[in-house]
């Protein structure tokens, strides 16, 4: 019994600034939501219910769209954890600095594509409460994806740079595809096909440049 209490006591420390630090971010959230609830007069469940359940639509609604968000995020994972596992080793080894900085980015980079695709802020917050026009939204979004290609373009050579140019690929059809195409029937699924192609293809390459960059480094 001693040797677990011993355990969570060297549990304790380490833990309590970062519990601290994601609590209070929540209980920032929370205190939020409930003053825009009160002030506007917006139910609380809009904001904590799942979307299904408050506009009462059946449970196969944006079964594409979720899994994007699903693997958006296992995409900005795999880059954190990239980053989490390089950061525990020395500068001194060649080429782990850029390949920290290249994890960092792509996982900000990333995060910014998924909370952009699950807030929907190019094509409803921003034009709509913002008044700021979707194509100036586009500019800025590909100006972020063009500096970061330009930064680390030799960096991806070195890596399975096919991967992330046939994600890129499938991610312009889409949005080429969103202006092309009327927004009606079948032709959503060519839209979020590609869209969805596009993303699981962008995860498959952060997990395997992740797993390679720390095999290298760990091994080498």
């Amino acid at each position: 019994m001693l040797v677990y209490l011993d355990t969570l006591k060297t549990q304790i420390k380490p833990l309590a600034r970062l519990l601290l630090v994601v609590y209070s971010l929540l209980l920032v959230l929370f205190v939020a939501i409930a003053f825009i609830a009160t002030q506007y007069g917006i139910p609380v469940g809009n904001f904590t219910r799942d979307p299904l359940v408050v506009s009462w639509a059946p449970p196969y609604t944006g079964v594409v769209s979720n899994l994007g968000m699903l693997f958006w995020s296992f995409a900005v994972a795999s880059s954190f954890v990239g980053l989490a596992v390089l950061s525990k080793l020395a500068n001194a080894k060649e080429g782990v600095g850029e390949a920290k900085k290249f994890f960092l980015y792509s996982a900000l980079l990333t995060l910014m594509l998924l909370l952009d695709d699950l807030f929907m802020f190019h094509d409803v917050v921003l034009p709509e409460y913002a008044g700021i026009r979707e194509r100036y939204v586009y500019l800025f979004i590909l100006a972020c994806i063009g500096s970061y290609f330009l930064r680390f373009v030799f960096f991806i050579l070195k890596t399975e740079f096919l991967l992330l140019g046939m994600a890129s690929g499938f991610l312009a059809l889409s949005l080429v595809a969103d202006v092309i195409l009327p927004q009606e029937g079948m032709q959503f699924l060519y839209e979020d096909g590609f869209k969805l192609t596009g993303i699981v293809t962008w995860f498959i390459y952060y997990l395997k440049t992740a797993t390679a960059q720390i095999l290298r480094f760990t091994q080498g």
